[in-house]
């Protein structure tokens, strides 16, 4: 079996990066879109996709050795749409700190339960038909929750790898969280409400994790969310049209 691969990228792909990608996955195809914006080149290169299963990357991930053969063994059920490979920040360790610190928190208030991760496109492994009527609208960021919500629509579920299984070279991209809450709003995908609660309950988690790690960067958390709840509260105020 043997699969395609999408990567939005504004440049070519670096030889090393084409070298890994087949080294760790079974490729069909590397399908390279550097269309703009973000959500325009993910949508140009999911409708090139021929194979029936592909995977999803950005092309700022190093996969881990061994991949493939985590991913694809999670993919067997018939309503897995997608499996999401569990990432780090090697650049920014403070996001995995304050994700492993909400996960303890939630096991403490009784929610052992763990919240499916939010499908971003890091690393996926994704059912073509899963993802069937996909329309991905112009964002700049913050696409990859279309995706997962249509996967769910068609009646797919997420799961995802128990251990890391990719780093995701980046730092915390506080600057766009404004336009992340904007665009959110303007194409029905966040509710002032919504982003209204995340806020107020922000300050607390995070002061939870700072206790639990020592790390003062963790309370780049709360900015994140104050920036996108502007964002999403300023299309709100200036009556901005939302297209779902």
């Amino acid at each position: 079996m043997r699969v395609d691969v999408i990567v939005p990228c504004k440049n070519d792909l670096p030889q090393e990066f084409i070298k890994m990608v087949k080294r760790e996955i079974p490729v069909n195809r590397i399908i390279v879109s550097h269309a703009y914006p973000m959500g325009t080149a993910r949508q140009e290169a999911f409708d090139q996709v021929q194979t029936e299963w592909y995977v999803s990357l950005d092309s700022d991930v190093v996969l881990h050795p061994g991949w493939w053969g985590k991913v694809w063994p999670l993919a067997q059920g018939e309503k897995v749409g997608g499996v999401i490979g569990r990432w780090r920040y090697p650049l920014e360790p403070e996001v995995d700190l304050y994700s492993d610190a909400m996960k303890e928190l939630e096991r403490l208030m009784g929610r052992s339960k763990e919240r499916t991760p939010n499908g971003l496109e890091g690393d996926l492994l994704i059912r073509r038909a899963a993802a069937e009527g996909l329309r991905i609208p112009p964002l700049s960021i913050g696409e990859d929750k279309v995706v997962r919500d249509q996967i769910v629509r068609n009646g797919y579920e997420w799961t995802y790898t128990d251990e890391v299984v990719c780093d995701h070279m980046r730092s915390m991209n506080i600057g766009a969280s404004f336009q992340v809450g904007y665009q959110y709003y303007a194409f029905g995908l966040m509710r002032p409400r919504d982003v209204l609660r995340r806020l107020a309950t922000s300050p607390f988690k995070t002061t939870y994790a700072f206790l639990r790690t020592g790390r003062p960067r963790v309370y780049k958390q709360v900015a994140k969310y104050a920036l996108e709840a502007s964002g999403c509260l300023w299309a709100w105020a200036l009556g901005v049209k939302r297209t779902s």
